[in-house]
């Protein structure tokens, strides 16, 4: 999974669900970079982003809360579904070769399906 954001996240714990082999590519050295960086401490953050409203279909309970409890959220589900974060491992380029995918980085080079 490429970003250990909300998605990325949310992404991987669904894959672990279905007892895929699951590693995350974070180029950062945080999970939730932009919330890290960009968010006050103790800031809002709503479930319904700009007045749209989202339906939660997947298994990381996300809800209204601050910039925190958020980053907490999806700390626990990467520790709960034993899920491996990558830091400091920016994707350079991905190519399919006859349905595997060659995933590098600086760190190395990633084969997935």
């Amino acid at each position: 999974v490429v970003g250990a954001g909300p998605t990325g996240i949310g992404c991987a714990v669904e894959a672990k669900l279905k007892n895929k082999e699951v590693l995350i590519l974070e180029k950062s050295n945080n999970i939730c970079q932009t919330l890290m960086q960009f968010y006050k401490d103790g800031k809002r953050v709503d479930k319904a982003y700009k007045g749209c409203e989202g339906t939660n279909h997947g298994h990381v309970p996300f809800e209204d809360g601050t910039k925190e409890s958020t980053i907490e959220t999806f700390q626990n589900a990467l520790k709960e579904h034993n899920i491996e974060v990558e830091f400091g491992s920016e994707v350079e380029s991905v190519k399919n070769e006859n349905g595997v995918f060659l995933v590098s980085t600086a760190k190395g080079v990633y084969e997935c399906k």
